[in-house]
């Protein structure tokens, strides 16, 4: 037999995913060297070679492709049997592995975090913050938080609200650079900007209550993508900072910020909990599910 426990599927449809033998070991949490006996022994029992390795590059064969949809087929099966035992318990119980983009994590999940194990006490959380994207199956991900519409057939996507981001200044920044009527008045005005790097040619995107987009061609002061940062700085400099709304709104400092342009929104895109395609999820995957779609429904309204 090729395959001859499940741990053996694992590595086929990891390292297929991957074709990298360190990084397919690594979505296992298994040692380089114990991930490659693991192939040599089933190209033994196959008598064919299933992967080609040279030093650049690792290629699946046709021997392989053969029999990864078994592979795949005694991972879910047993993935499936692990579930269905866990269904006839009333306990929610078992570890949890959590995923989400940085900012949105320490955003939204944060607050919710305690308050959950408060009242699931046999559950343990283990969470990724992290902007690369994941491969949910080959990484044992059991949930993630998202932003913007899946790209990946395989997960499940439950809408839970939107996410935006406004424009924000001290009442001290109002007085100091006087009313701001109109979106053109922002482009020789101190601006800190939620982004990546710095761009050539930078410019503001906004939108209006009708969804149609205005670009404001500007010279920002600042650009970061912490809006911490941004936000410590708005309240202390003479700037107009680009903050997202929910960041704001749970903001405990006594000198609040003031949202100017109310009828613009710098950006608003939709969040989802997102979680790998099963029949039968796990009662402390579930319970978290419905946690988090309760505890962040009506986001962005």
């Amino acid at each position: 037999m090729i395959i001859a426990e499940i741990i053996d599927a694992q590595v086929l449809i990891a390292l297929e995913r991957h074709l990298n033998f360190k990084a397919a070991a690594a979505s296992l949490h298994m040692p380089a060297a114990s991930f490659s006996r693991r192939l040599q022994k089933m190209e033994e029992r196959a008598g064919v070679k299933l992967f080609t390795r040279s030093s650049r590059s690792v290629n699946t064969t046709d021997a392989v492709l053969a029999i990864l949809d078994h592979a795949q087929r005694m991972v879910e099966e047993a993935e499936s049997v692990e579930t269905i035992l866990a269904r006839t318990s009333e306990r929610v119980a078992g570890d949890l592995k959590v995923t989400a983009p940085t900012i949105l994590g320490q955003a939204l999940l944060a607050p919710a975090i305690g308050s959950f194990l408060l009242a699931y006490p046999e559950v343990n959380l283990s969470i990724d913050l992290s902007d690369r994207a994941v491969d949910f199956i080959a990484e044992g991900y059991d949930v993630g938080l998202r932003v913007g519409p899946s790209q990946d057939e395989s997960l499940i996507s439950k809408n839970v609200g939107m996410v935006t981001a406004s424009l924000y200044a001290s009442d001290d920044t109002l007085r100091s650079l006087g009313p701001i009527e109109d979106i053109y008045a922002l482009c020789d005005k101190p601006l800190a900007l939620l982004h990546h790097g710095m761009r050539s040619a930078p410019s503001l995107i906004l939108s209006d209550q009708a969804g149609e987009n205005h670009t404001i061609d500007l010279k920002p002061r600042l650009i970061a993508m912490n809006p911490w940062l941004l936000m410590a700085v708005a309240r202390s400099e003479t700037m107009i900072a680009v903050l997202p709304d929910i960041l704001v709104d749970r903001s405990a400092d006594p000198s609040p910020l003031q949202r100017i342009l109310p009828d613009y929104y710098a950006r608003s895109v939709a969040v989802s909990i997102t979680f790998p395609s099963r029949k039968l999820i796990a009662p402390h995957v579930r319970a978290f599910i419905d946690f988090m779609s309760e505890e962040l429904s009506g986001l962005g309204h």
